[in-house]
């Protein structure tokens, strides 16, 4: 993947109730977990973060719509790229609106899905530079999705959940 970062990358799929195999397989410079519903998805961020949000959206997805939304307000340093069956308009329509960075029409090659990761990755990675240079040289940042506090010199220290919980 040409996108580099000391961190190794967390993909959260939610997958259709029927797709029994997983988009992509876990490596040494990503790590994914896959879920078929939203309460697991949502149990599963108790404890894990996600990078990026691989939706995957249904016919009559409207509730898979409404998670898209949700994490859009409650994780909106993470990118949501939602896949849509083919010609399904109105849904791809929907999700952009409610949220998703990006809408890719299945199926679709591994190689279009790795790029369009990297450029989500990449507008991330921008627009966090952006928010710490507008933020006072004396502020600390708490990443909720890394539990990383950020000193006003850059120094991440990362936090373990005692920390993270009392801070």
């Amino acid at each position: 993947m040409p996108h580099t970062t000391p961190e190794k990358l967390t993909i959260a799929i939610l997958a259709a109730e029927n797709n029994t195999s997983p988009w992509m397989a876990s490596s040494t410079l990503v790590d994914t977990w896959t879920v078929h519903n939203a309460e697991n998805l949502y149990k599963h961020l108790l404890t894990n973060k996600a990078d990026i949000f691989l939706i995957e959206l249904e016919a009559n997805s409207d509730k898979r719509l409404e998670i898209i939304a949700h994490l859009a307000n409650t994780y909106s340093e993470s990118a949501i790229i939602a896949l849509c069956q083919h010609g399904d308009n109105r849904s791809a329509i929907n999700a952009l609106q409610l949220g998703a960075e990006r809408c890719l029409y299945q199926p679709l090659s591994e190689e279009l899905l790795v790029l369009n990761i990297d450029k989500a990755l990449q507008k991330q990675a921008h627009s966090l530079a952006n928010k710490v240079a507008e933020n006072d040289a004396g502020t600390w940042l708490l990443d909720l999705q890394r539990w990383t506090l950020v000193s006003p010199a850059k120094l991440k220290l990362k936090l373990t959940e005692k920390e993270f919980l009392f801070i």
